[in-house]
C-alpha cells in the first residue's frame, strides 16, 4: 500500500510537470475559456448542468474529465514502457499491482484536480451565484469520470505497441464510447419491440461508461424524467440507500474491468 501511494504521487508529480500534462492542462484551460465567454442562464436557478455553456457544464465536466484522464494514462503508461523506466521500477520489488495500481490512482486524481478546477472556475465566473451544492455536484462527476477513464487509459497504454498507437486507441475508444455508441443506441432502440426496449435501455445505458457516468449525473442533479416518465422511479430509487449501493457498484465495476484488462496486458508484455 505504501509503495502504491508513492507510486500516485510520483505520478502526479510527473504529469504536471512533464509535456503531456502540460498540454492537457492547455486542453483545459482553453475549455474554461470556452465556457466562460459562452455564458448561460442563472445557475442557481436551474439545476447544474443545464445551463448554456457551450454545452452543460455537467456534459462539460464529463468531456473534459474523460478525455483528459484517458489520453493522460494511456501516454503516462505507454512512455514509461517504452523507455524503460517501467520494468525498471519493477526491480526494485515494486510488484505489478502496487505499479498499476500506484499510477492508475496518481492519473485519476491529476485528471479529476484538473478538471474540477476548470469546471468549478467556469461556473463561478460564468454564475457567481452558483450553489454550492451544484459545484459539489461537478466536482464528483469530475472525479467519477476520471476514476473510469483513466482505469481505461492504463489498459490502452499497456496495450499499444507505441505511445503514438495507445494514444490514438484511447482517443477512439473515448470518441466511440462518449459520442458514437449514444447515437447507436438511440438508432436502435425504436426498431425493438416495446415490452424490450425499457429493460434494453436500461443495459445499454448500464454497460457503457460514457453512458452509466451521464445517467447517475442526470439524477445527481434532479432531471431523471429526462429518460421518459416510465423511468421516473429511478430517480426515486436512486436516492434510496439500495440505489446509492447500486450506483457505487456500478461504477466501481466500470473502474474494475479495465483495470483487470490493463493487468494482464502487463503480464503479457513482461
Amino acid at each position: 500500500m505504501t509503495k502504491s501511494l508513492i507510486v500516485a504521487g510520483r505520478e502526479f508529480r510527473c504529469l504536471g510537470r512533464g509535456r503531456t500534462g502540460k498540454a492537457l492542462l492547455l486542453c483545459a484551460g482553453a475549455a474554461l475559456l470556452v465556457a466562460i465567454a459562452a455564458g448561460g442562464r442563472s445557475a442557481s436557478a436551474v439545476p447544474a448542468g443545464e445551463g448554456r455553456l457551450g454545452a452543460s457544464l455537467a456534459g462539460l465536466a464529463l468531456l473534459l474529465s474523460s478525455l483528459t484522464a484517458c489520453v493522460a494514462g494511456a501516454l503516462s503508461f505507454s512512455l514509461e514502457e517504452e523507455g524503460g523506466m517501467a520494468p525498471l521500477l519493477r526491480s526494485f520489488g515494486l510488484s505489478g499491482a502496487e505499479y498499476l495500481g500506484g499510477k492508475y490512482a496518481g492519473a485519476a486524481i491529476w485528471s479529476a484536480a484538473v478538471s474540477a478546477v476548470a469546471i468549478v472556475l467556469a461556473a463561478t465566473l460564468a454564475e457567481p451565484s452558483i450553489a454550492a451544492a451544484s459545484l459539489l455536484a461537478l466536482a464528483l462527476s469530475s472525479l467519477a469520470a476520471s476514476a473510469v477513464y483513466a482505469a481505461w487509459g492504463a489498459f490502452w497504454g499497456l496495450a499499444g505497441r507505441s505511445p503514438l498507437s495507445a494514444a490514438g486507441s484511447a482517443l477512439a475508444f473515448w470518441l466511440i464510447t462518449v459520442f458514437a455508441y449514444e447515437g447507436g443506441l438511440w438508432a436502435l432502440l425504436p426498431a425493438l419491440p416495446y415490452r424490450i426496449a425499457k429493460p434494453a435501455l436500461a443495459v445499454f445505458l448500464s454497460a457503457d461508461p460514457a453512458e452509466a457516468l451521464r445517467l447517475g449525473t442526470a439524477f445527481l442533479a434532479g432531471r431523471g424524467a429526462v429518460y421518459g416518465p416510465e423511468f421516473y422511479y429511478w430517480q426515486r430509487f436512486l436516492a434510496e440507500p439500495a440505489g446509492i449501493a447500486c450506483a457505487l457498484a456500478l461504477l466501481v465495476a466500470h473502474v474494475a474491468l479495465p483495470l483487470a484488462l490493463a493487468a494482464a496486458a502487463s503480464r503479457r508484455r513482461s
